[in-house]
């Protein structure tokens, strides 16, 4: 995975406004301590918080869209279901490393990667596509494979969605994507 670093600073005050910067200093810590979204305890209180910046967001137009959620992320807490079965059960008898991805604004792509120890990976390439009406990138999967033991294996995989960008500054990205699934990403 090839990481790509936005210029810092510059999108630190992007989403800011209306008390958002309380609201996601505190997602940030619940994020911390959910042990990427294994412990359960605060989720409720995160999918509040989340769904007030949600609500309160402003659209913020192509051009600081891309140079915002443009680079590599790093999950830090979610509510999707399989990244949760990966995290708590492992793969192949791996255990779960990190699940992340590089997203390329420019060159409309992207690559997600739940990665595990002994470096297996389940991966998914695809295209993006940016609607700044609402902060979204939506997304369509081209290909998904299985790298176990340094044999990489194919796999048919067609599917698609989008994340909302709630709120995103030069450490952190915090979105919702369309099965309604929460996430809180950070910097690598």
């Amino acid at each position: 995975m090839t990481r790509i670093r936005p210029k810092a600073s510059f999108f630190d005050n992007l989403f800011s406004g209306g008390g958002n910067n309380g609201k996601v200093k505190t997602l940030i810590d619940l994020a911390k301590k959910s042990d990427r979204g294994r412990i359960t305890e605060n989720n409720e209180e995160m999918k509040q918080l989340i769904d007030s910046l949600r609500s309160n967001m402003k659209p913020i137009g192509e051009d600081k869209l891309k140079k915002a959620v443009n680079g590599s992320w790093v999950e830090m807490w979610t509510t999707e279901d399989a990244v949760l079965s990966f995290a708590k059960n492992g793969f192949f008898g791996e255990k779960f490393d990190f699940a992340g991805g590089s997203i390329n604004m420019y060159e409309n792509t992207f690559t997600n990667i739940v990665s595990f120890s002994n470096g297996r990976s389940v991966e998914a390439d695809g295209k993006i596509k940016v609607d700044t009406d609402n902060n979204r990138v939506s997304f369509r999967f081209n290909v998904a494979k299985i790298n176990v033991g340094g044999i990489t294996v194919p796999l048919p995989f067609a599917a698609g969605g989008y994340i909302d960008n709630v709120y995103v500054d030069s450490k952190h990205r915090i979105g919702v994507d369309s099965r309604g699934d929460y996430r809180v990403y950070r910097r690598p």
